[in-house]
């Protein structure tokens, strides 16, 4: 390829992304530094960052200097401002894509140069120069939205939701379920069973403590929630993705763990289980309740490094004895109303008049609606 060819190739592009259109990003890549470098190495390198597209491409030439012959940045709905652009060195040529995904902004790589020396020197100068893990919200936890589309693929959907610290909510559930304050303290390696078992009325708070009890566990275990349930133990292909699932970004940044092999542990949560844990269960569900089985304590669980916790507002003597057979159930616990007794020094401690609570049996929710009209009143 002559000189006149290639630049009238480098114009081009650069006429195209001036009028809006992302242009030939990878050929006018290739296009450089196959007229030369001969022979030619080419190494790639993807790692989160917190600069934004501009950022980005100020820190490259800060770092190694050179000129950019390529630029396009765009507007991704939802996602923010992403980039693409081409700098020309010496002895290199550098492609970046900088975007955006449900995990964060990322940074993709690619260096062309004679030596595969050259190549890793400018990647690890570039990582170095860049690479920040994602920021966390240490009052939210990240959990996994499970459901099964409408041509049978399992698909998940990451979102943050808020999760108090287990010592701010301890005092919700001393009268009510003081097992959970044993859950919190759990870690690896669990041995016992797989299933975690909450029962009782509604507005108790169950839902309320599996948020906290999934921030807890943040450092060795993922939440999972399901949300077709029915079609989660009706399609093995679907159910064993799940419990199998190994598809997240890993967000510890300690490097020596990772390579100790200190493997993560999934949490998959099924809230208002009634139809799988019922009396009449086998007779209404039929395999699915003994796939549930399976993936508790059988073959099908084993070396899965799996909790499954499910709740109902169901009484455990209505509850399917091969569910609440002992050594099943890793924990079993009941979530109650308060007594009137534990109410009141529930409301004291939230400074609220203890004589506003005329139920006998208060639950969680109850408390927090009086709270509620006291915030409103002031």
């Amino acid at each position: 390829m002559s000189g006149s060819e290639l630049f009238s190739g480098v114009q081009n592009a650069i006429a195209l992304s001036d009028q809006g259109n992302d242009g030939p990003v990878d050929e006018l890549f290739w296009l450089l530094a196959m007229s030369k470098f001969k022979p030619m190495v080419v190494r790639d390198d993807s790692f989160p960052t917190q600069k934004a597209v501009e950022e980005v491409e100020e820190s490259i030439l800060k770092a190694v200097g050179g000129e950019v012959v390529y630029r396009y940045y765009h507007e991704v709905r939802s996602a923010g401002r992403s980039g693409t652009f081409v700098v020309t060195l010496e002895d290199a040529y550098l492609r970046a894509n900088v975007y955006k995904s449900s995990h964060g902004r990322f940074i993709s790589l690619a260096v062309s140069a004679v030596a595969t020396e050259r190549c890793t020197e400018l990647l690890t100068v570039l990582r170095n120069a860049m690479y920040k893990a994602p920021a966390k919200d240490s009052a939210k936890v990240k959990i996994a939205f499970w459901t099964r589309g409408k041509h049978g693929n399992a698909a998940s959907h990451f979102r943050q939701v808020d999760a108090p610290p287990w010592g701010d909510v301890r005092i919700n559930y001393e009268d009510t379920c003081p097992d959970l304050s044993r859950m919190a303290r759990m870690k690896p390696p669990l041995d016992a069973g797989s299933l975690i078992l909450l029962y009782g009325p509604p507005g108790t708070g169950k839902t309320y403590a599996i948020r906290a009890l999934a921030r807890e566990w943040g450092p060795w275990c993922r939440t999972n929630y399901i949300t077709d349930p029915e079609r989660f133990f009706g399609d093995y292909d679907y159910m064993y993705k799940v419990a199998s699932n190994d598809d997240w970004d890993d967000d510890r940044d300690d490097e020596e763990e990772k390579e100790e092999g200190k493997a993560w542990y999934n949490l998959l949560v099924i809230e208002d289980a009634e139809e799988f844990l019922g009396a009449d269960a086998k007779a209404i569900v039929g395999t699915n309740m003994s796939r549930l089985l399976n993936l508790a304590d059988g073959l099908l669980g084993q070396g899965l490094r799996l909790l499954l916790m499910m709740t109902t507002n169901e009484d455990v003597g209505k509850l399917h004895k091969a569910v609440t057979r002992a050594g099943r159930c890793l924990m079993r616990s009941q979530v109650s109303a308060f007594s009137l007794e534990a109410a009141r020094t529930w409301l004291d401690a939230h400074r609220i008049d203890p004589s506003g609570c005329t139920v006998s049996r208060p639950t969680l929710a109850d408390l927090y609606a009086l709270l509620r009209d006291q915030e409103e009143a002031t």
